[in-house]
C-alpha cells in the first residue's frame, strides 16, 4: 500500500498497461476528501462496498 498526501487539486496517476488512471482531489470538506477519476471506458470503478455486495450475491 502507498500512502501518500495531496493538496486540493494535485493528483495521482496510476499507469496499467493502456492509458493511465488520473485521480485528482477536487475538493476536501471535514473529513471527506472529494476524488475525480478521470479513466478509459473499458475499467471498472467501483467503491469497495458496492464490490462486495456483487462478490457476496455471486456466492448465494
Amino acid at each position: 500500500m502507498m500512502i501518500l498526501s495531496r493538496r486540493l487539486g494535485e493528483s495521482v496517476i496510476i499507469e496499467i498497461d493502456r492509458e493511465p488512471v488520473k485521480l485528482k482531489i477536487m475538493s476536501i470538506e471535514g473529513k471527506q476528501v472529494i476524488l475525480g477519476i478521470e479513466a478509459p471506458k473499458d475499467i471498472k470503478i467501483l467503491r469497495t462496498e458496492v464490490r462486495e455486495r456483487i462478490e457476496q450475491s455471486k456466492i448465494k
